[in-house]
């Protein structure tokens, strides 16, 4: 029988994943608008293109990022700080990899993957092709924000996580492309997607800079505080 006890616990970890859902709606309905106000219909198809073709950019990110919450649930219940820190940087190191792996695949093979997804069109195919390799390079900082989220979802750090799905789905991203297309036009919507993950890095790398925890930059972003494992005592059984 469900139990209102864990209706918090359930909300925690849903939420985010539904403004996530929701954020990626608003922009793309509000990205629509700005490649209109800048460009043309077609300008709107080439996104759809691109738009789809980012389903298998965000594979690899996203699916270290589940992994990272998955585990880093049991590692906080067990109150092992120790093991988060190794959890991220190898989480960190192999979103690197991949991702960049995955970028200089993307960057070379933009035209063949757009027209996977186009027919017909060429002056389209163009548009989509330029645009696609400009989102391209935002592959890596996607998955190094979408890990970091998935993290502070995990260790319910709700005043992070939150703000982290809003900024990096939607706001950021929104932001940089009203501002930079009407700078350099339609270019500018299709460098907003690097532009809003890099600042949204940003904003909580200087958050992290002044909350007062030591370390690294990476551990100063996880905020595991002395307190964290109060209570427990570290024991070792021997076989």
């Amino acid at each position: 029988l469900p139990k209102l006890a864990t209706l918090k616990d359930l909300l925690s970890y849903g939420v985010p994943n539904a403004l996530q859902h929701l954020s990626r709606s608003f922009l793309t309905i509000c990205l629509n608008y700005i490649l209109l106000s800048v460009a043309n219909e077609h300008a709107v198809a080439a996104y759809s293109a691109i738009y789809t073709a980012s389903v298998l950019c965000m594979a690899f990110g996203s699916g270290i990022g589940q992994s990272t919450s998955v585990i880093t649930g049991v590692l906080a219940g067990e109150k092992d700080a120790e093991g988060i820190r190794s959890l991220l940087r190898e989480a960190m190191r192999t979103a690197l990899i991949m991702n960049g792996l995955l970028t200089i695949f993307m960057l070379a093979a933009a035209s063949p993957v757009m027209g996977a997804v186009l027919h017909g069109d060429e002056a389209i195919h163009g548009m989509a092709t330029f645009g696609f390799r400009l989102y391209s390079l935002s592959i890596i900082v996607y998955a190094v924000n979408v890990t970091m989220r998935s993290y502070y979802q995990a260790m319910h750090k709700v005043h992070l996580a939150y703000p982290y799905v809003i900024l990096d789905n939607f706001l950021c991203t929104a932001l940089a492309a009203y501002i930079l297309s009407r700078i350099v036009g339609l270019t500018g919507v299709w460098i907003s997607f690097l532009c809003g993950e890099a600042v949204t890095l940003l904003i909580f790398v200087v958050i992290a800079m002044r909350n007062g925890t030591k370390g690294t930059m990476l551990e100063r972003m996880l905020e595991i505080r002395p307190e964290f494992t109060e209570g427990i005592e570290a024991v070792k059984t021997w076989s």
